[in-house]
């Protein structure tokens, strides 16, 4: 799943809560200010280089991060 989200100034993060399949995957987004470039994504506290969440359905709670702006 790749986030590319286009937030207020005055957004400090969102939280959203994804269903795939049988599995929630909670995203929290931290908005740093500046662009609204994706700079970092991590997934169960690993960091994915391609900046995607891999969407996962084995039926447990998933949690990732992502990281928007530069600021």
């Amino acid at each position: 799943l790749r986030i590319s989200p286009k937030l207020s100034a005055a957004w400090p993060s969102i939280d959203l809560h994804y269903r795939h399949r049988d599995t929630v995957h909670h995203i929290h987004v931290r908005n740093h200010g500046g662009t609204q470039t994706v700079t970092r994504v991590t997934s169960d506290g690993v960091e994915q280089g391609d900046r995607k969440i891999p969407l996962l359905d084995d039926g447990n709670e998933h949690w990732a991060e992502v990281d928007v702006g530069d600021g």
